[in-house]
This record gives C-alpha cells, structure tokens and sequence, in this order.
C-alpha cells in the first residue's frame, strides 16, 4: 500500500511542529498505530477513522480513507438478505460518550497500551465534562462512571497481593492504569477516601508484580511510582504530612527499576512541595535541586517543556522560601520560558496549568518581599479557572497572606474576609487536613493585621472542622 500523504498533510497542518507521538497521544491511539496508517501499511477500524476525523476536523475522504469505508450491501435478493455491516455510526458514537461508563469501559477492554490508556480516559472525562457542563444528573453519572474504573482493578489486585500470584499480570497492569487515571479525577472532588483506599491494593499488587515478574517490572515499577505520588497528595488532605513524605521517598526508591528520568523529576518536585507545605525549609531546597539535577539526566529534547515549566515554577517558590532570590528569578523565567514555548504535553501527573504559573510567580515574589507584585498576580490568578476545588481554597488563603502584607496601598479588609470565608468552606467540602491548617493560619494572620475588627473576631465561628 501506498503512503497516504493526505493523513500525513493533515496531521502537520493541524497540529504543527508536533511530534507524530504526541499527536498520537493527543488523539488516544498508539503511535505504531499511527505510523502504520500513515505509510499504508494497515487499515483503520471505523472508530479509528472518527478519531481522526474528529482530531483533524475534517471528514474521512480528505483523509485518504475512501477505500476503507465499509462496502455498501448490493440489493437484496429473493433468496437472500443482505450481510450487516459494522460500523460506528455518528448516533453510536455520541451515545458511547454520553454513557461514560461503556466508554470507559471500552478503552480498558481494546486498548493494551498503558500510556494510551491513560490518555484516552484523561480525554473521555473532559470530553464528558465539557458536554454535560452543570447537569446535576449527569455529574453524578460522571463519579459513577469514574467509581467503577476506580474499583475494576480490586478483585484482580486483591488475588495478586494476598495469593502472591502473577497470573493476569497484562490484565492488572492494564486495569492499574485506568484506575490510576480515574484516581486522578477523584482527588480533585470529594472522594478523597475511596481513591486513597483503592491506590493501597493497587500498590499491594505492583509491588507483587515487581518481585515476581522480571518481563513486566519496569512497567509496574511506572505505576507504582504514579500510584505513591497521587497517594502523597492525597495524604496531605486525609492523613497527615508526614505519611504524604513517606509515601514520596518510597516512590523515589523504585526510580531505578523505574529507570523513567520525567517521573523520578516530578516525584522530586512533588516531595519539594510537601516539604514547603510541612515548612521544612532545607529540606524543600535539597528536593528542589534534586528535581532540577534529574531534569538534566534527560537526554536532550526528551523532557516535555510543560514538565520542565512544572517543575521550574515550584522551584523558583522554593528557592525564594530560602532567601535565594536569583534562582528564584532564573527559575520563573525558565518557567514562563518554556510554558509559552509549545502547545502543552505535561503528563496528567503534572497538573501544571497557566494558573499554576501564576501562583508561583505570586508566592515567590511574596517571600522575596515583592507585596505589590505578589498582589498583581494574585489578582489575575482570581480571574482564571482553578485544577481542582483544592486549588480553589489554596489560592484563597494565599491571596489572603499576599494582602495582609502588602505595603504598596492600603489593605483590602473586604477583600481578605470574602477570599478567607470561601476558601474555608470548600476546605470543609472537601474535609482536607492541608486546607483547613491554612485556614487557620491565614485566621492568625488576619487577628494580627486588624486587632480590633469585631467583623474579623467573628469568623473564628467558621473554624469547626
């Protein structure tokens, strides 16, 4: 078969300057799958031709795909009726993402590669997200749909970690992965819980699978490492400070088998974080210049620039927590640099957003003692979609610290009071530990700058958790 060159110019005039496994990525298909298509040398499903339809925004004959449309049945006869023919029909397909427990479902059951799995469903839950909007019914179909994949993997990691058996092992890793990508939505809601209980059996049976089974221990030793980050983030919300450090320092220990520089960098940065959140201070720094140290291990060209972003805008926070305004300075701009260098590619993992960027530049300038600036950026970051209702509330007690200090104009008490009473009750609704510490905090701050206000007394009332 020939080359379809049609695929290929509408591909790079999409998504220019992409790479062919980024867009494979972007899209939720293999990269070989891609590759394969693009030179003739394998036919697409029809569910992959809507794929690429949909990705490229044009229909399947622009794409080269004449030839691979279903046949249509030649006229009935008197003797026999005509064959069916499969095919994914715009209606079927519509319906498949409206019911996003089939969809999810359906990617775990055809698709076996772990990262492509990951990234279909990060992609079938906005797609859903974006379609339902505020529908409260459906918004409760969405946790449902996401609890289900969330439990999938339990019986199966159960068997594994109790039995010490590796039978299934594709399955599990597979059905990890998922669960993993679904855990990752839950902890940005209200169920917090569930995902921390679902990630120890997983972690149970990886580390099972990483003793036993030479062929897949990279693989588990990837997810292990994911399920150990995610559960450190979760424990800064439902268990404490301490256990999220330990979790982290348990996941640095298999980057070797891991052997995965973007990963071991980002369990780094994240272990920073949880550094800066315990106000360990020296130990922040050390685990800052270890995520920039194994960023530089990466061969070149390798590293996302989102996670090189990521990773450089915590950095410049937690240099300026340490007084050392230079690389702080470096950092940020290393951060803004590379964030507006391309489209974004940073793993889900990651979770680096515009705002992200933002925050960082505010709290560092802060701890540099920049208030003004501090405040400038804290007031744009108010007019920009927030990660998570986590995020939210972390943003509001930090425009609070940001005010409190500023020495540019006078302070905004009305400002302070509405960002400090919001943030408190989403540190409730989401019953995070991290959050209502905060939440305290920035209370003491307040009591500070204005003594005597009875309207600041009052909100001690709001500290029952």
């Amino acid at each position: 078969m020939e080359e379809r060159s049609k695929l290929v110019a509408a591909r790079k005039r999409r998504f220019t300057h992409w790479s062919r496994r980024k867009v494979a990525r972007q899209i939720g298909i293999g990269e070989n799958t891609l590759y394969c298509l693009e030179k003739g040398l394998s036919k697409p499903r029809g569910d992959t031709i809507l794929l690429l339809s949909d990705a490229y925004g044009v229909d399947a004959r622009d794409l080269g795909f004449e030839d691979d449309q279903p046949a249509q049945n030649p006229p009935a006869s008197a003797s026999s009726a005509p064959p069916e023919v499969t095919i994914m029909t715009d209606t079927i397909t519509s319906s498949l993402k409206q019911d996003l427990t089939v969809h999810l479902m359906n990617i775990v059951l055809f698709e076996k590669q772990i990262d492509v799995v990951q990234g279909q469903i990060d992609k079938a839950v906005q797609d859903y997200e974006a379609l339902i909007r505020e529908d409260l019914d459906c918004l409760i179909s969405r946790r449902n749909a996401l609890r289900s994949l969330v439990l999938l993997p339990i019986g199966l990691c159960v068997a594994t970690s109790t039995q010490h058996t590796t039978r299934h092992v594709d399955d599990i890793l597979i059905q990890c992965a998922a669960g993993i990508a679904a855990c990752r939505h839950f902890s940005n809601g209200k169920e917090l819980v569930l995902a921390r209980d679902a990630l120890s059996n997983y972690i149970a049976a990886l580390k099972v699978i990483i003793q036993q089974s030479e062929r897949n221990k990279k693989t588990a030793a990837d997810l292990l490492m994911q399920c150990l980050m995610l559960k450190a983030e979760l424990a800064r919300d439902v268990e404490n400070i301490e256990q999220s450090i330990a979790y982290l320092t348990q996941a640095i220990s298999y980057g070797e088998i891991s052997q995965n520089v973007l990963l071991e960098a980002l369990t780094w940065r994240t272990l920073a974080a949880t550094y800066y959140y315990a106000e360990q201070w020296s130990n922040c720094l050390h685990a800052t210049e270890k995520a920039l140290k194994t960023m530089k291990l990466a061969p070149k060209g390798t590293f996302p620039l989102d996670a090189q972003s990521f990773i450089n805008a915590g950095a410049a926070t937690y240099f300026a927590v340490n007084g050392k305004e230079t690389q702080a300075y470096d950092a940020i701009s290393s951060a803004r640099r590379t964030y507006e260098m391309q489209a974004h590619d940073a793993p889900k993992w990651a979770a680096h957003s515009e705002g992200n960027l933002i925050h960082n530049e505010a709290i560092s300038a802060y701890y540099l003692g920049k208030h003004g600036q501090a405040a400038g950026s804290m007031q744009k970051l108010r007019l920009m979609p927030a990660h998570s209702m986590s995020e939210v509330s972390e943003y509001r007690f930090d425009t609070v610290r940001v005010e409190v200090m500023r020495d540019d104009q006078p302070r905004n008490i009305e400002l302070c009071i509405e960002q400090w009473t919001q943030g408190v009750q989403e540190a409730r609704a989401l019953q995070s530990k991290q959050r209502q510490l905060e939440a305290r905090q920035t209370y003491a701050m307040l009591r500070a700058a204005w003594p005597q206000e009875q309207a600041i007394k009052d909100l001690k009332s709001l500290l029952t958790f």
